[in-house]
């Protein structure tokens, strides 16, 4: 636990620092309004505490003695820390509007936790506009602020965030399980077993156009992740999902080898990238892909 000794010691090192770059103590205590006397009693506690003389005189004002300049160093990094929570202060203030996050469909269905919330209390004067593309988001036009994408879109002013490699299986419900039984491999799941498909998954998965064309029971083919999982959670067949996106009472189809890797990819415009609201959605879904 922090004293009331480490404290003192706190401000005796501001206050070095203070006449070390001014060279005047009487200019110091001008400028932080307190006295020369409070100055000299704080700089000579820590003197007394560390053993050593922290300030000499040479007839134009006070200066640091060499065994000074390593506690001058930290001193520096001290006043760097106020900074940088003076900054943080700053940044909460002009975190305010709106801030655009587009998604390829399918994404969608792993980016926002049910956690949301947090964020959304760290910065209620931030509102988010998400939506939802068939295709990749075009930020050269800027559509979006942040995109979450499979395919890593074209543009010499496009800065790629971060990258995420996500693990996919065929899974069905348990009651499709109980029902139709476990393929024993694939020649038998492409044969005989219903077969839900995403639409745009052959664009970005690879491999599994070739498995889909060889399938003779295709029993849904939609464009929405949401449809998928919704018909695989009531029984109607084995669909292909991230891991990630799979339900409590999903089955995992482990007869089959079959276990495709996907990316994410986080991309932004150079040119908003580091606007303050911009900045911490980035952040934020940056945390998100690294919890993935």
């Amino acid at each position: 636990m922090i004293s009331k000794k480490d404290i003192s010691k706190l401000e005796s090192l501001i206050f070095l620092l203070a006449v070390s770059q001014n060279k005047s103590k009487r200019k110091v205590s001008e400028e932080l309004g307190t006295s020369v006397d409070t100055l000299n009693k704080y700089i000579s506690d820590l003197e007394q505490e560390l053993g050593i003389r922290l300030l000499a005189s040479n007839g134009r004002g006070s200066v640091t003695t060499p065994d000074a300049q390593k506690i001058i160093k930290l001193a520096k990094e001290l006043k760097q820390i106020i900074k940088t929570l003076d900054s943080y202060a700053q940044k909460k203030v002009d975190i305010a509007g709106t801030v655009r996050f587009g998604m390829t469909e399918g994404i969608n269905a792993c980016m926002f936790p049910e956690n949301v919330i947090d964020f959304y209390d760290q910065y209620p004067d931030l509102n988010l506009d998400v939506s939802v593309y068939d295709s990749t988001p075009n930020l050269n036009i800027f559509e979006a602020d942040v995109a979450a994408t499979f395919q890593i879109p074209q543009g010499n002013d496009l800065v790629i965030l971060s990258s995420k490699e996500i693990k996919c299986s065929l899974y069905a419900s348990s009651k499709y399980i109980s029902r139709f039984g476990m393929p024993e491999n694939m020649d038998d799941l492409l044969e005989n077993h219903r077969m839900c498909v995403k639409s745009g998954h052959p664009i970005y998965i690879p491999g599994w156009k070739e498995i889909i064309r060889k399938a003779k029971k295709i029993c849904l083919t939609t464009n929405t992740t949401f449809s998928l999982i919704a018909q695989i959670d009531n029984g109607g067949g084995i669909g292909l999902i991230p891991d990630i996106s799979a339900r409590k009472n999903f089955v995992r189809i482990h007869t089959v080898d079959f276990e495709p890797v996907v990316n994410f990819h986080l991309v932004a415009h150079k040119d908003t990238k580091d606007v303050p609201k911009v900045r911490v959605l980035i952040e934020y879904l940056q945390e998100i892909l690294n919890s993935l």
